[in-house]
């Protein structure tokens, strides 16, 4: 009676899409949550002997096995080892995902109930913006606005479900426009210029696939329009000052001048320094639990204490692989990526190939994604949901 009920509301489904609310409110869940997922599908009978996912979950796999490696010449094992306890979802979805008995339809049920779960979510957290500002006078944004989770990644899975629906949802209905204005507004809200970005981009995309020429001059007065509210006026202070900040550093580092610590700066500084030490480690890496330590020690010898005192990782996920296992693993994510973008490409899914696109141009060269559960648990479960919707 109880295993006939789980199959009909589809529990391991509303698992996935709960994730996507744990992430913002309860992080604390997202182990359980996890753990609850993979115990259904074996008490459901949900997964078969045949191992139906492609090359793109085994390049993730590999990437794993070849972290776990350079923990051979790590000397800091206990960071080592929990490197590999953040990493563990990209082993363990496309293990399960893979013998699982999904077909297309369960998957784009699965993307589905996580869009929804994500807009409802969206939709709390404008309601609590509105009431702040009733009370207080003020406009909760940027790690306010998301509470427990990055704002950065929030947009990310915000640019992923807006991108299912402009590109592979049929029906444009009222609900549809309704859901890209939630998530538009929430993802300015998060005050992530990587997410600013990437929903420009995203938007001009489909409307240049869909509209060819004419929306040329759409997306020329949609960029002048935003430039105007977001950059010359302060009725959005919030996002304007992020703007100015990054200008005011570009122009400073161009100019050779001292850099302020801010977001900008510290990225260029992180860089730097990951460039610096690749330069001697680039094909073993230092190892997946001395990454950190090497970056603070050269923090230190640079006179960037501050950056060392915050931990400040890599803030590049290809410079953060290639820093802490080398080469080989750094191609084996770039197979993940590039993999799955030939296939999509090739089984003309527009949603997927357009949203690995944003990932490699916008995100993964900004921020470390897989230091933290918000990256590694999205990026495993995602990339193991699109390589086996793409085999089918």
């Amino acid at each position: 009676m109880i295993k006939e009920l789980l199959y009909k509301i589809e529990t391991d489904k509303l698992l996935i899409a709960l994730l996507f609310v744990a992430f913002v409110f309860a992080p604390f869940l997202l182990s359980v949550d996890i753990i609850l997922y993979f115990i259904l599908l074996v008490y459901q009978n949900k997964l078969q002997r045949q191992y139906t996912l492609g090359y793109v979950s085994i390049f993730m796999i590999l990437f794993y096995l070849t972290t776990a490696i350079s923990l051979l010449w790590t000397e800091n094992i206990k960071a080592g080892f929990f490197d590999l306890e953040v990493k563990l979802s990209l082993l363990f979805f496309p293990i399960f995902i893979g013998f699982s008995k999904y077909l297309k339809k369960d998957i784009e049920k699965i993307i589905a109930y996580s869009s929804m779960a994500f807009f409802v979510t969206s939709m709390i957290l404008i309601c609590r913006v509105i009431l702040y500002y009733f009370y207080q006078n003020e406009i909760l944004s940027y790690n306010d606005y998301t509470v427990h989770l990055h704002p950065t990644y929030f947009s990310m899975y915000a640019v992923l479900f807006i991108s299912y629906y402009l590109f592979h949802k049929k029906n444009h209905t009222f609900y549809f426009f309704i859901y890209l204005i939630v998530m538009s507004i929430s993802i300015f809200l998060a005050a992530s210029k990587a997410g600013i970005i990437a929903l420009f981009f995203l938007f001009s995309f489909y409307l240049l696939k869909h509209y060819r020429l004419y929306s040329l001059i759409f997306i020329v007065l949609i960029i002048t329009f935003g430039y105007f509210i977001f950059y010359k006026t302060n009725y959005f202070n919030f996002i304007s000052y992020r703007i100015r900040t990054t200008q005011e550093t570009v122009e400073k580092y161009i100019k050779n001048e001292p850099l302020p610590i801010e977001s900008n700066s510290i990225r260029i500084y992180a860089w730097k320094a990951s460039v610096n030490i690749i330069r001697q480690k680039w094909l073993i890496g230092v190892g997946c639990g001395d990454t950190h330590d090497v970056l603070n020690e050269y923090y230190r010898t640079h006179g960037l204490q501050s950056l060392s005192d915050k931990n400040i990782n890599a803030h590049n996920t290809f410079f953060q692989i290639l820093l802490s296992s080398g080469l080989v693993a750094l191609l084996c994510f770039m197979a993940v990526l590039f993999y799955t973008g030939f296939l999509s490409v090739k089984r003309k899914m527009t949603f997927i190939a357009t949203f690995v696109i944003i990932l490699v141009l916008i995100y993964l060269p900004t921020e470390s994604m897989l230091e933290t559960q918000g990256g590694t648990i999205f990026f495993g479960l995602s990339f193991s949901l699109f390589d086996k919707y793409l085999k089918l």
